[in-house]
Protein backbone atom coordinates (compact mmCIF):
# COMPACT_ATOMS: atom_id res chain seq x y z
CA UNK A 1 0.00 0.00 0.00
CA UNK A 2 2.64 2.38 0.75
CA UNK A 3 4.44 1.48 -2.00
CA UNK A 4 1.17 2.20 -4.15
CA UNK A 5 1.30 5.75 -2.43
CA UNK A 6 4.78 6.34 -2.96
CA UNK A 7 4.64 5.64 -6.80
CA UNK A 8 1.65 7.67 -7.09
CA UNK A 9 3.30 10.35 -5.39
CA UNK A 10 6.75 9.99 -7.77
CA UNK A 11 4.26 10.00 -10.91
CA UNK A 12 2.68 13.14 -10.04
CA UNK A 13 6.14 14.68 -8.89
CA UNK A 14 7.74 14.06 -12.16
CA UNK A 15 4.60 14.99 -14.20
CA UNK A 16 4.49 18.28 -12.56
CA UNK A 17 8.63 18.68 -13.08
CA UNK A 18 8.16 17.91 -16.95
CA UNK A 19 5.26 20.79 -16.84
CA UNK A 20 7.18 22.93 -15.64
CA UNK A 21 10.00 22.16 -18.20
CA UNK A 22 7.73 22.73 -20.95
CA UNK A 23 6.01 26.00 -20.13
CA UNK A 24 9.48 27.43 -19.61
CA UNK A 25 11.15 26.17 -22.89
CA UNK A 26 8.06 27.84 -24.95
CA UNK A 27 8.35 31.16 -22.78
CA UNK A 28 12.03 31.11 -23.48
CA UNK A 29 11.30 30.17 -27.15
CA UNK A 30 8.73 32.54 -27.53
CA UNK A 31 11.09 35.44 -25.62
CA UNK A 32 14.16 34.85 -27.93
CA UNK A 33 11.33 35.73 -30.80
CA UNK A 34 12.11 39.13 -32.49
CA UNK A 35 9.92 41.68 -30.08
CA UNK A 36 7.26 42.64 -32.74
CA UNK A 37 5.79 40.19 -35.78
CA UNK A 38 6.79 41.37 -39.28
CA UNK A 39 4.98 43.88 -40.44
CA UNK A 40 2.57 43.00 -42.91
CA UNK A 41 0.13 44.97 -45.37
CA UNK A 42 -2.72 46.74 -43.20
CA UNK A 43 -5.88 45.34 -42.65
CA UNK A 44 -4.70 41.71 -43.56
CA UNK A 45 -6.14 39.07 -41.58
CA UNK A 46 -3.37 36.59 -41.14
CA UNK A 47 -1.15 39.26 -39.62
CA UNK A 48 -3.73 40.21 -37.57
CA UNK A 49 -4.21 36.84 -36.03
CA UNK A 50 -0.51 36.25 -35.82
CA UNK A 51 -0.42 39.23 -33.45
CA UNK A 52 -3.30 38.65 -31.54
CA UNK A 53 -1.68 34.94 -31.04
CA UNK A 54 1.44 36.42 -30.00
CA UNK A 55 -0.23 38.72 -27.70
CA UNK A 56 -2.18 35.65 -26.18
CA UNK A 57 0.70 33.43 -25.83
CA UNK A 58 2.26 36.18 -24.07
CA UNK A 59 -0.38 36.50 -21.34
CA UNK A 60 -0.32 32.55 -21.24
CA UNK A 61 3.13 32.72 -20.13
CA UNK A 62 3.11 34.88 -17.15
CA UNK A 63 0.02 33.62 -15.91
CA UNK A 64 1.93 30.05 -16.13
CA UNK A 65 4.50 31.91 -14.57
CA UNK A 66 2.37 33.13 -11.10
CA UNK A 67 0.77 29.60 -11.52
CA UNK A 68 -2.48 30.86 -12.48
CA UNK A 69 -3.32 28.06 -14.93
CA UNK A 70 -6.77 28.27 -15.46
CA UNK A 71 -5.85 31.74 -17.42
CA UNK A 72 -3.01 30.41 -18.52
CA UNK A 73 -4.89 27.62 -20.16
CA UNK A 74 -7.58 30.06 -21.50
CA UNK A 75 -4.83 32.46 -23.10
CA UNK A 76 -2.61 29.25 -24.30
CA UNK A 77 -6.06 28.02 -26.12
CA UNK A 78 -7.00 31.36 -28.10
CA UNK A 79 -3.20 31.28 -29.14
CA UNK A 80 -3.96 28.10 -30.53
CA UNK A 81 -6.94 28.54 -32.07
CA UNK A 82 -6.07 31.95 -33.72
CA UNK A 83 -2.54 30.19 -35.49
CA UNK A 84 -1.88 26.98 -34.86
CA UNK A 85 1.82 26.24 -33.17
CA UNK A 86 3.07 23.03 -31.20
CA UNK A 87 4.50 25.68 -28.80
CA UNK A 88 0.64 26.41 -27.43
CA UNK A 89 -0.72 23.32 -27.88
CA UNK A 90 2.11 22.08 -25.29
CA UNK A 91 1.48 24.65 -23.29
CA UNK A 92 -2.14 23.62 -23.52
CA UNK A 93 -1.49 20.15 -22.26
CA UNK A 94 0.96 21.44 -19.33
CA UNK A 95 -1.90 23.52 -17.99
CA UNK A 96 -4.16 21.10 -18.31
CA UNK A 97 -1.81 18.71 -16.41
CA UNK A 98 -1.48 21.34 -13.66
CA UNK A 99 -5.18 21.42 -13.14
CA UNK A 100 -6.14 17.79 -12.87
CA UNK A 101 -7.61 17.50 -15.99
CA UNK A 102 -5.60 14.80 -17.16
CA UNK A 103 -8.42 13.24 -20.43
CA UNK A 104 -8.05 16.95 -21.76
CA UNK A 105 -4.15 16.67 -21.42
CA UNK A 106 -3.10 14.01 -23.52
CA UNK A 107 -5.71 15.61 -26.28
CA UNK A 108 -3.22 18.42 -26.29
CA UNK A 109 -0.27 16.65 -26.13
CA UNK A 110 -1.44 14.29 -29.32
CA UNK A 111 -2.41 17.84 -31.16
CA UNK A 112 1.28 18.92 -30.03
CA UNK A 113 2.49 15.70 -31.81
CA UNK A 114 0.30 16.44 -34.69
CA UNK A 115 1.93 20.05 -35.15
CA UNK A 116 5.70 19.02 -34.80
CA UNK A 117 6.65 19.14 -38.66
CA UNK A 118 10.51 18.27 -37.29
CA UNK A 119 10.73 17.12 -34.27
CA UNK A 120 14.75 17.30 -34.17
CA UNK A 121 14.06 20.93 -34.33
CA UNK A 122 11.88 20.69 -30.98
CA UNK A 123 15.09 18.99 -29.38
CA UNK A 124 14.50 17.89 -25.72
CA UNK A 125 10.75 19.23 -25.60
CA UNK A 126 9.89 16.63 -27.99
CA UNK A 127 11.00 13.96 -25.81
CA UNK A 128 9.94 15.35 -22.61
CA UNK A 129 6.22 16.01 -23.85
CA UNK A 130 6.56 11.84 -24.92
CA UNK A 131 7.52 11.34 -21.36
CA UNK A 132 4.76 13.57 -19.74
CA UNK A 133 1.92 12.17 -22.02
CA UNK A 134 2.94 8.61 -20.71
CA UNK A 135 2.84 9.14 -17.54
CA UNK A 136 -0.38 11.35 -17.73
CA UNK A 137 -2.30 8.56 -19.39
CA UNK A 138 -0.93 6.35 -16.56
CA UNK A 139 -3.17 8.57 -14.50
CA UNK A 140 -6.30 8.46 -15.64
CA UNK A 141 -8.58 6.30 -14.02
CA UNK A 142 -11.17 4.07 -15.64
CA UNK A 143 -14.85 3.04 -14.66
CA UNK A 144 -16.46 -0.17 -16.31
CA UNK A 145 -20.13 0.30 -16.32
CA UNK A 146 -22.89 -1.91 -16.65
CA UNK A 147 -26.37 -0.57 -17.43
CA UNK A 148 -29.98 -1.85 -18.11
CA UNK A 149 -31.74 -0.77 -20.24
CA UNK A 150 -28.81 -1.07 -23.08
CA UNK A 151 -29.79 2.37 -24.32
CA UNK A 152 -29.40 4.13 -21.03
CA UNK A 153 -27.19 7.66 -21.35
CA UNK A 154 -24.03 8.09 -18.77
CA UNK A 155 -22.91 11.78 -17.85
CA UNK A 156 -20.32 12.38 -15.99
CA UNK A 157 -20.30 16.21 -14.20
CA UNK A 158 -23.43 16.72 -16.52
CA UNK A 159 -21.44 16.03 -19.67
CA UNK A 160 -22.32 13.13 -22.16
CA UNK A 161 -20.09 10.42 -22.02
CA UNK A 162 -19.25 7.94 -24.73
CA UNK A 163 -22.19 9.83 -26.62
CA UNK A 164 -22.48 7.11 -29.42
CA UNK A 165 -21.79 4.18 -26.55
CA UNK A 166 -24.76 1.28 -26.67
CA UNK A 167 -25.03 -1.89 -25.26
CA UNK A 168 -24.92 -3.16 -21.62
CA UNK A 169 -20.89 -2.93 -21.02
CA UNK A 170 -19.85 0.29 -21.12
CA UNK A 171 -16.40 2.21 -19.91
CA UNK A 172 -15.35 5.45 -19.31
CA UNK A 173 -12.66 7.33 -18.51
CA UNK A 174 -12.23 9.77 -15.95
CA UNK A 175 -9.52 12.62 -14.45
CA UNK A 176 -8.47 11.57 -10.62
CA UNK A 177 -10.85 13.68 -8.89
CA UNK A 178 -14.79 14.05 -7.67
CA UNK A 179 -16.91 13.00 -10.26
CA UNK A 180 -20.94 13.14 -10.21
CA UNK A 181 -22.40 10.10 -12.54
CA UNK A 182 -25.84 9.69 -13.59
CA UNK A 183 -27.11 6.93 -15.38
CA UNK A 184 -30.60 8.09 -17.70
CA UNK A 185 -33.19 6.05 -19.58
CA UNK A 186 -36.77 6.37 -20.79
CA UNK A 187 -39.41 5.75 -18.08
CA UNK A 188 -36.42 4.36 -15.86
CA UNK A 189 -35.66 6.16 -12.50
CA UNK A 190 -31.99 7.16 -12.67
CA UNK A 191 -29.03 6.00 -11.19
CA UNK A 192 -26.85 8.60 -9.74
CA UNK A 193 -23.35 8.16 -8.08
CA UNK A 194 -20.76 9.84 -7.05
CA UNK A 195 -17.29 8.37 -7.24
CA UNK A 196 -13.59 9.80 -6.22
CA UNK A 197 -11.07 7.61 -8.43
CA UNK A 198 -6.97 7.97 -7.52
CA UNK A 199 -4.71 8.29 -9.97
CA UNK A 200 -5.24 4.90 -12.52
CA UNK A 201 -7.45 3.17 -10.89
CA UNK A 202 -10.05 0.96 -12.25
CA UNK A 203 -13.93 0.92 -10.78
CA UNK A 204 -16.54 -1.32 -11.58
CA UNK A 205 -20.21 0.24 -11.42
CA UNK A 206 -23.56 -1.67 -11.91
CA UNK A 207 -26.32 0.84 -13.00
CA UNK A 208 -29.57 -1.53 -13.23
CA UNK A 209 -32.38 0.84 -13.40
CA UNK A 210 -35.81 0.51 -12.29
CA UNK A 211 -38.49 0.98 -14.72
CA UNK A 212 -41.36 3.61 -13.87
CA UNK A 213 -45.05 2.24 -14.15
CA UNK A 214 -46.31 5.61 -13.09
CA UNK A 215 -47.51 8.50 -14.36
CA UNK A 216 -48.86 11.89 -12.78
CA UNK A 217 -51.52 13.81 -13.86
CA UNK A 218 -53.07 17.48 -12.55
CA UNK A 219 -56.50 18.16 -13.57
CA UNK A 220 -57.98 21.37 -13.83
CA UNK A 221 -61.51 22.40 -14.56
CA UNK A 222 -63.78 25.48 -15.43
CA UNK A 223 -65.91 25.42 -13.59
CA UNK A 224 -63.60 25.52 -10.59
CA UNK A 225 -65.95 23.66 -8.64
CA UNK A 226 -66.68 20.72 -10.67
CA UNK A 227 -66.59 17.36 -9.73
CA UNK A 228 -64.13 14.83 -11.09
CA UNK A 229 -63.86 11.17 -11.27
CA UNK A 230 -61.12 9.04 -12.97
CA UNK A 231 -62.03 5.34 -13.28
CA UNK A 232 -65.21 5.59 -11.59
CA UNK A 233 -63.05 7.18 -8.18
CA UNK A 234 -63.50 10.75 -7.25
CA UNK A 235 -60.12 12.93 -7.55
CA UNK A 236 -59.36 16.27 -6.47
CA UNK A 237 -58.89 18.86 -9.08
CA UNK A 238 -55.78 21.22 -9.41
CA UNK A 239 -53.73 18.29 -7.92
CA UNK A 240 -50.93 16.17 -9.21
CA UNK A 241 -52.15 12.70 -9.06
CA UNK A 242 -50.52 9.14 -8.81
CA UNK A 243 -52.01 6.81 -12.42
CA UNK A 244 -50.49 3.49 -13.62
CA UNK A 245 -49.24 4.31 -17.10
CA UNK A 246 -52.06 2.95 -19.83
CA UNK A 247 -55.74 4.71 -20.64
CA UNK A 248 -57.65 6.19 -17.85
CA UNK A 249 -61.68 7.54 -18.55
CA UNK A 250 -62.21 11.08 -16.97
CA UNK A 251 -65.62 12.18 -16.22
CA UNK A 252 -66.15 16.50 -14.96
CA UNK A 253 -69.96 17.31 -13.84
CA UNK A 254 -70.99 20.56 -12.54
CA UNK A 255 -74.31 22.19 -11.33
CA UNK A 256 -75.88 24.01 -14.75
CA UNK A 257 -73.16 22.47 -16.88
CA UNK A 258 -73.00 19.89 -19.80
CA UNK A 259 -71.13 16.93 -18.81
CA UNK A 260 -68.00 16.38 -20.02
CA UNK A 261 -66.50 12.38 -20.58
CA UNK A 262 -63.17 11.30 -21.96
CA UNK A 263 -60.27 9.39 -22.00
CA UNK A 264 -56.20 9.74 -21.73
CA UNK A 265 -53.85 7.88 -22.27
CA UNK A 266 -50.88 8.38 -19.99
CA UNK A 267 -46.90 7.31 -20.68
CA UNK A 268 -45.14 5.86 -17.51
CA UNK A 269 -42.88 8.50 -16.07
CA UNK A 270 -44.37 11.51 -17.67
CA UNK A 271 -45.97 14.24 -15.95
CA UNK A 272 -48.81 16.10 -18.08
CA UNK A 273 -51.53 18.39 -17.91
CA UNK A 274 -54.87 18.42 -19.09
CA UNK A 275 -57.71 21.36 -18.46
CA UNK A 276 -61.64 21.04 -18.96
CA UNK A 277 -63.69 24.03 -20.00
CA UNK A 278 -67.32 22.75 -19.32
CA UNK A 279 -69.85 24.07 -21.50
CA UNK A 280 -73.02 26.04 -20.08
CA UNK A 281 -76.10 23.59 -20.00
CA UNK A 282 -78.78 24.92 -22.52
CA UNK A 283 -82.25 25.35 -20.79
CA UNK A 284 -84.54 22.90 -20.17
CA UNK A 285 -87.70 23.16 -22.14
CA UNK A 286 -90.01 21.94 -18.83
CA UNK A 287 -88.94 24.72 -17.10
CA UNK A 288 -88.72 27.49 -19.29
CA UNK A 289 -91.57 30.40 -18.76
CA UNK A 290 -91.99 30.97 -22.19
CA UNK A 291 -93.46 27.28 -22.63
CA UNK A 292 -95.91 27.75 -19.98
CA UNK A 293 -97.08 31.63 -21.00
CA UNK A 294 -98.10 29.53 -24.82
CA UNK A 295 -99.65 26.50 -22.96
CA UNK A 296 -101.84 29.08 -20.98
CA UNK A 297 -102.90 31.03 -23.76
CA UNK A 298 -103.47 28.34 -26.21
CA UNK A 299 -105.86 26.62 -22.88
CA UNK A 300 -107.49 30.30 -23.04
CA UNK A 301 -108.06 30.43 -26.88
CA UNK A 302 -109.45 27.15 -26.76
CA UNK A 303 -111.64 27.27 -24.01
CA UNK A 304 -113.31 30.90 -26.16
CA UNK A 305 -113.65 28.60 -29.12
CA UNK A 306 -115.72 25.48 -27.30
CA UNK A 307 -117.66 28.55 -25.72
CA UNK A 308 -118.95 29.94 -29.00
CA UNK A 309 -119.44 26.92 -30.17
CA UNK A 310 -121.51 25.92 -27.24
CA UNK A 311 -124.00 29.13 -27.79
CA UNK A 312 -127.34 27.50 -29.18
CA UNK A 313 -128.46 29.43 -32.75
CA UNK A 314 -131.85 31.43 -32.37
CA UNK A 315 -135.16 28.97 -33.22
CA UNK A 316 -136.23 29.05 -36.77
CA UNK A 317 -140.33 28.90 -37.11
CA UNK A 318 -140.59 28.35 -41.09
CA UNK A 319 -141.49 31.77 -42.03
CA UNK A 320 -139.23 35.75 -41.96
CA UNK A 321 -141.96 37.62 -41.46
CA UNK A 322 -140.97 39.33 -44.64
CA UNK A 323 -143.47 39.70 -47.88
CA UNK A 324 -142.03 40.21 -50.93
CA UNK A 325 -143.94 42.32 -53.30
CA UNK A 326 -145.01 41.03 -56.49
CA UNK A 327 -144.78 42.82 -60.19
CA UNK A 328 -147.23 45.73 -60.16
CA UNK A 329 -149.35 46.65 -63.57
Amino acid sequence: MVAGVLSRSVVLAACVALTGLCVDRAALAQSQAPSSPVAAPSGDPPAMQAIEARAAFERGVEFARLERWAEALEEFRRSRTLVPRASAAINMASSLVRLGRAIEAVAAFDDYFRLVTDPAQEGARYADAQRQLAITRETIAVASITVAPADATITVDGVNANANATGAARQIQLDPRAHHIVVTAPRHEPYIVDVTPRQGERITLVAQLRRIASSTLTVTATPRTAALHIDGRSAALSTPLTLAEGRHSLVLTAPEHERSERWIDLEAGASSNLHVDLSAARPSVVRSPWLWTGVAAGVVAIAVVVAIVAIPPPSYGGTTDIVVLGHRD
